[in-house]
């Protein structure tokens, strides 16, 4: 068992893996963000077309519909840019796999193991489910900022501020929500390529290799976390269908796939007690 875990770092090809999805991730994130601040930047140019004396109530259900309209666009705008960015994970995910299997397969035994791609990926059904979680959290996002929105609105109203002060602190709070967004994607992307390689290993298990189980990489350098440097030393493996369990500053950890917690960049990889 640690012979797998002294020389997966020799195979290279976890590490690979691993900064891929971490730059795929980015990648989705920063497009999905484009889409933020096109929205956000309409909403300014609206909203600076207002009078710029005193912030009145009279105004407050013309910037509401704005804001309102604003929010939906954006919503809209975030379901097609992470049902994209899902499939592109899941279906990453898969091929990951199936490229880890067969070369860890071959530099452990010395043996070919020949698996069909397409098999796996319509078995998993990527297009079905994976997208689910994702459009939770951005709905989620959406509505909080509706209602942070609203009350800032409702402040300003109260305090009688001038729009040009309103469109200010508008600007602002959008710039200060970015990195929200920007975890939110990362991680759900994380999620489901974690997920997608739970049920693409089922398939793997089922069709080809029986023994099949899970275990998880770690990159190390100057960015891991203290918490993901323990769960590396202690060579984690389990059953594809149970979860990971360790013990962390006294509370229990327990997850199917990473991310265990935000910014979490260890990934799943396949292991087979045959790899020794």
């Amino acid at each position: 068992m640690l012979d797998f875990f002294e020389e997966i770092d020799a195979v290279g090809l976890a590490e690979d893996h691993a900064l891929a999805v971490v730059s795929l991730e980015e990648e989705q994130a920063q497009k999905i963000l484009k889409s933020y601040r096109r929205v956000a930047s309409k909403l300014r140019i609206q909203l600076s077309q207002l009078p710029t004396d005193t912030f009145t109530a009279q105004r407050i259900r013309v910037v509401l519909m704005q804001l309102e309209s604003a929010i939906l666009t954006l919503q809209g705008d975030l379901t097609r840019d992470t049902i994209s960015a899902a499939e592109l994970m899941a279906n990453q995910s898969i091929s990951n796999l199936v490229t880890e299997v067969q070369s860890f397969a071959e530099y452990f035994k010395g043996t070919q193991q020949p698996i069909n791609l397409s098999l796996v990926k319509e078995a998993v059904g990527v297009d079905n489910y994976l997208v689910n979680q994702f459009q939770v959290s951005v709905d989620t996002y959406s509505a909080s900022l509706r209602s942070k929105l609203s009350e800032g609105i409702s402040d300003m109203v109260i305090a009688r501020e001038s729009s040009e002060t309103f469109i200010d602190k508008l600007s602002n709070f959008f710039v200060g929500e970015e990195w929200r967004l920007r975890r939110i994607v990362r991680t759900e992307l994380h999620g489901i390529y974690g997920r997608a390689k739970i049920d693409s290993m089922g398939v793997v298990r089922d069709e080809y290799m029986p023994e099949l189980k899970k275990t998880l990489y770690h990159p190390m350098d100057s960015r891991t976390g203290a918490d993901s440097v323990y769960a590396a030393s202690k060579n984690l493996i389990v059953d594809i269908d149970q979860p990971f369990k360790y013990k962390w500053k006294g509370k229990d950890r327990e997850f199917m796939a990473p991310p265990d917690r935000p910014n979490d960049r260890s990934i799943l990889i396949p292991y087979d007690p045959s790899w020794k």
